[in-house]
């Protein structure tokens, strides 16, 4: 004989049956539950005339459906999406306007006092309910994709790929009734709470238009904290020199095939196998990684062995005309005139021409061979970004007949 369900198990079983039928739920089920005389009266009418106009339960209900998820109400334009629309419009990034703009959509939300019902037929409706809901989403975003596109065009900004105006709206939307729903039983959360939240992710999913840098480079520089002394990282732990070596090796390729302006944080983190977090740790931004591997070229190509100083000259042009497209970003930290990097063997190797130069007496020795090294950079860099179709032969004739012509001794 089985053995009698405690009180307890009695209680506990009651209460998943409820849930159950909770969730098996729709539409029609929720208006039995509140009980078609119940609507009738307060219509004002008898239950006769409630099913003389509707015949069943489930003809009501989806009239119901209809009405609570019509997308012109409220209305969808931009004079009703929510404050400060005609002062965003045409400015440039107004942060104080655009909160103002949030801020009104949550207001114009919680105070919409259907909207906790469409989320109630959402959860409760079955499966007509949650159809109901998505067919609502989509024709209330369709406006509001238009409005964001001539507004950030306004603004000269776009959308960090690989975001879609789809997904972009889908967010905030997200975004907003979660927070209209949890605002209503927490009192931490309130319209500046998401205004300022809603500005924030927008800042982070847009960029100026021109730029290179996706979202998951935009994540990565925000979730990256410099050291107190960023130049050291040029150095680098020894531990970490194995997976920068890495990195190089493989940014190279990438730069080769995509070009500097093209190769994304994002792309050379894919291809190197390491996050993209993890690439801004060991570097200083794509130009850092650039001239990283710049130097790299210089250490595998340049000669070691002793030749005369015109011909390690004529090298070193060689490798950067070779290297275009790794000389822009090496030019402008040159040109910066920052702390000279301990491995750059470029300008090491440009200093180490000019000082057997002298050391042959055909260049003057009364003449700063570290200014004259960066000098000669400097020239070589500038004349093969300005007439790259001169090539090496170019550059190096340009250098002779300039900077080299004023140090070199006659004879």
């Amino acid at each position: 004989m089985p053995r009698r369900s405690t009180a307890e198990q009695t209680r506990a079983a009651l209460v998943a049956a409820a849930v159950a039928e909770l969730l098996a739920l729709d539409v029609p089920g929720l208006l039995r539950a509140v009980g078609t005389r119940t609507i009738a009266a307060r219509a004002g009418v008898s239950a006769a005339t409630l099913f003389h106009h509707y015949g069943t339960t489930e003809s009501l209900a989806r009239a119901v459906l209809d009405r609570v998820y019509d997308p012109a109400r409220p209305s969808s334009s931009d004079r009703e999406i929510g404050p400060g629309v005609t002062e965003i419009r045409g400015s440039a990034l107004p942060t104080a306007t655009a909160l103002e703009f949030h801020a009104g959509e949550f207001d114009r939300i919680t105070s919409d006092a259907e909207h906790p019902l469409r989320i109630g037929l959402w959860a409760l409706g079955g499966e007509a309910g949650r159809a109901a809901y998505g067919d609502y989403l989509r024709q209330r975003d369709a406006p509001l994709h238009d409005f964001a596109h001539r507004l950030y065009d306004s603004w000269g900004r776009e959308l960090r790929p690989p975001l879609s105006m789809a997904a972009f709206g889908a967010t905030h939307a997200a975004l907003l009734n979660g927070t209209a729903i949890r605002a209503s039983v927490d009192t931490a959360l309130d319209r500046e709470v998401f205004a300022r939240s809603a500005a924030s992710l927008s800042l982070v999913m847009l960029r100026m238009k021109g730029e290179r840098r996706d979202l998951d480079d935009r994540l990565a520089e925000i979730n990256y904290f410099p050291l107190p002394d960023r130049g050291s990282r040029h150095q680098g732990s020894t531990r970490a020199q194995p997976r920068r070596d890495a990195v190089v090796a493989s940014a190279r390729t990438t730069f080769w095939e995509r070009g500097y302006a093209d190769a994304t944080m994002a792309e050379i983190a894919r291809t190197a196998d390491v996050a993209t977090s993890t690439l801004h740790a060991l570097f200083n931004g794509k130009a850092d990684l650039a001239v990283h591997c710049l130097l790299a070229e210089a250490r595998a190509h340049l000669d070691p062995r002793p030749t005369p100083w015109r011909e390690r000259l004529d090298d070193v042009v060689g490798l950067l005309a070779r290297c275009a497209h790794l000389t822009e970003p090496y030019a402008a930290e040159l040109v910066a005139g920052g702390r000279e990097r301990p491995d750059d063997t470029v300008l090491e190797e440009v200093r180490s021409a000019l000082r057997d130069g002298v050391a042959t007496g055909e260049l003057a020795d009364d003449v700063d061979l570290d200014d004259l090294a960066h000098t000669v950079l400097t020239v070589v860099l500038a004349r093969l970004l300005s007439r790259p179709a001169d090539g090496a032969g170019g550059a190096s004739t340009w250098l002779r007949r300039t900077v080299l012509a004023g140090v070199q001794l006659p004879g």
